[in-house]
C-alpha cells in the first residue's frame, strides 16, 4: 500500500527535477519567474544537453545516470564574469548607466 502512495510523488519529484535541469533553471527561478519578481538575467544555454552538462560534466547518457566522483564543469566563477558582461552587479541586480554629456 505504501509503494502505492510513494511511486507517484517520486515519479512526480523526478519530472520535476528533470524538467529543471534540461531547462536550466532551478525551484527558485521558477518561484522568481510566478511571482514577478524575476530581474530578467539568464544563466542558461539554449539546448538541453549543454544545461545536462553544466550539472553532470557529460554529454553520454550512461554517464549522466551512473554515480560519480567527477568535479562539474564550472567553477561558478564563469557566471560571474558573464553576469558582470552583461550589465550586473554582484548581487545579480541590473546595474543602471548614466549618462553624462561629454
Amino acid at each position: 500500500m505504501i509503494d502505492c502512495i510513494v511511486f507517484p510523488v517520486l515519479l512526480v519529484f523526478n519530472v520535476w527535477n528533470w524538467t529543471l535541469a534540461m531547462k536550466g533553471m532551478t525551484t527558485i527561478d521558477v518561484v522568481k519567474y510566478f511571482s514577478g519578481k524575476d530581474n530578467g538575467k539568464i544563466l542558461r544555454f539554449k539546448t538541453f544537453s549543454d544545461n545536462l552538462f553544466t550539472i553532470f560534466g557529460t554529454h553520454k547518457l550512461l554517464r549522466v545516470l551512473s554515480p560519480s566522483l567527477r568535479p562539474g564543469p564550472f567553477t561558478g566563477l564563469e557566471w560571474s564574469f558573464l553576469l558582470r558582461d552583461e550589465g550586473y552587479d554582484c548581487n545579480g541586480n541590473k546595474i543602471e548607466e548614466e549618462m553624462t554629456d561629454v
